[in-house]
């Protein structure tokens, strides 16, 4: 499942351990929704876009069609 979270994150200036560190989880974990390997959930992408300060529905656009 193709999503833009490299991108959000990048632009966010986090690193992969920032982020997973803000949201209680690995960074096995966030490479994981990042490469596609691991789906997200709808809230999980919510609450990943609250943490990127960015709409959801950009990030993780297959999740909303």
């Amino acid at each position: 499942m193709e999503n833009n979270l490299f991108l959000f994150r990048r632009k966010a200036k986090m690193r992969q351990f920032d982020l997973a560190q803000k949201l209680g989880i690995t960074e096995q974990a966030v490479s994981g929704y990042e490469t596609g390997r691991t789906k997200v959930t709808i809230d999980r992408g919510i609450e990943i876009a609250r943490v990127l300060g960015a709409d959801p529905k950009d990030i993780f656009p297959y999740l909303f069609k």
